[in-house]
This record gives structure tokens, sequence and C-alpha cells, in this order.
């Protein structure tokens, strides 16, 4: 049960029929189907929003988080704190989505390594002209509510290459995908189809392997739908 909630609770924080939540709704706020303003609402520690004109609540507190509002936008979600995990991988049908959660403080954000994504706190704010630019050996993969969530090139082996707008040169072993994890020269991405992330492996070791990807789409953004965050692209 506390893993289906904490699943729920990625899974509102990404999908586009869910607002991120705003805790005291102004009186101009547009009021949904619900019955919840369409910037949706915090009552405690539980985050409401609007799905198909029902309400959905999500207890923050189950994942270690809490109901509050991202920065000074006005949108309220449930934020992870910083050091806590803000990335899940979960499986939909053949295919597999990558589900991101929002981060406590002004300059947070979700930053990927190897394996998991952690909320950190020097990632600084960001507008959508910030993806896939650089910020020292981290590239920004999205912008969600101005809070981005990162690659670190420097945990992949890669460095955060600004005009290729990629992370350069991943080692072998390290997680790859189609769009800005490029692994090193000799190596190549192998990738199942349907899957978030490859591995980089050597060229000649397995040239006969299926290295063929769906990849398409970008992260999820706030009002995103959870397929798009489906492909490499995060």
């Amino acid at each position: 049960m506390r893993k289906a909630a904490a699943v729920a609770l990625l899974f509102a924080l990404t999908h586009c029929a869910s607002p991120v939540a705003a805790q005291d709704a102004s009186a101009d706020s547009t009021t949904t189907g619900c019955g919840v303003p369409s910037t949706g609402a915090c009552q405690g520690q539980t985050y409401l929003y609007c799905e198909s004109d029902g309400v959905v609540s999500v207890d923050c507190s189950m994942t270690g988080g809490r109901c509050s509002q991202i920065n000074s936008t006005g949108i309220y979600s449930c934020l992870q704190p910083i050091g806590a995990n803000c990335r899940t991988v979960v499986p939909h049908g053949n295919h597999t989505h990558n589900l991101f959660a929002f981060c406590e403080g002004a300059s947070s954000g979700c930053l990927q390594d190897r394996t998991s994504g952690r909320c950190v706190a020097d990632l600084g704010a960001c507008v959508d002209a910030d993806i896939d630019t650089c910020r020292g050996e981290r590239i920004i993969s999205n912008c969600r509510a101005g809070q981005p969530i990162a690659i670190d090139c420097a945990a992949l082996g890669a460095r955060c290459d600004a005009a290729s707008r990629v992370c350069a040169g991943v080692v072998l072993g390290a997680p790859c995908d189609r769009v800005r994890r490029q692994c090193a020269a000799g190596t190549r991405c192998q990738m199942a189809r349907g899957e978030t992330l490859g591995v980089c492996v050597a060229i000649e070791s397995d040239a006969g392997a299926d290295a063929s990807s769906d990849a398409s789409s970008s992260d999820g953004a706030v009002h995103d739908a959870t397929v798009a965050d489906s492909s490499s692209r995060d």
C-alpha cells in the first residue's frame, strides 16, 4: 500500500490532467468540475487535484515530503526534502515511465546520476530556454514551474558539452540514451525498445544485438502527460 501511494504521488506530479496544487485559492481562481480550484489545493499535508471531475488526494508524508508552494510561483505540490529520491521508474505496458517529484528550496531541483535522482539544493531556477544547456558538468533536461531536472554528466564519466548540448563521453557500463547521454567513441548505446535508458557497450562486443529504441519525447513538464516521460529523454 505504501509503494502504491508513492507511485500515486509521483504520478500526480507529472500527469497532464492534474495541476500542481495551490494552497489557498484566490477569488479569481478557476473552479474545476470537482470543486477544487484549477490550481489545486493543499489541506495540511494532503495534496488535492481534479481528475475526470473527481477529487484525487495524495498524502505527501507517505514519501517523506510535504504539501507546500514551489518557490514563490503560487503553485503547490508535494515537495521532497534535499537528499531525497525524486525520480521513480515505473512500468507501463511494454515500456517504462520516468516520474519526477518536486524538491524543497529556492534553488533546488532533481539531479540524476547513474542509478537514480535526488533532490539537490544548488541547481538554480530555470526557464524553458535553459533546457539542454550546461551548468558546470550538469545538463538541464527539463524545467517545471521554474524548477529544473538535470543530469550529472560527471557521474557518468562524461562532460557537459555546451555546443552539442549533451553529456559527451559516457563511459562503458554507464547509462545512455538517444538524446543527452552520449557514449564515448568506440562504444554505443544498447537500449531495449520501450526502456528509458540503455547502457554504453563496446561496439565489437555485441554488434548483432538489438539496440533499437522508441525514444521520442522529453521529460514530463508540469502539464505534460505522463506518457511523455516514457522516453530516454530525461
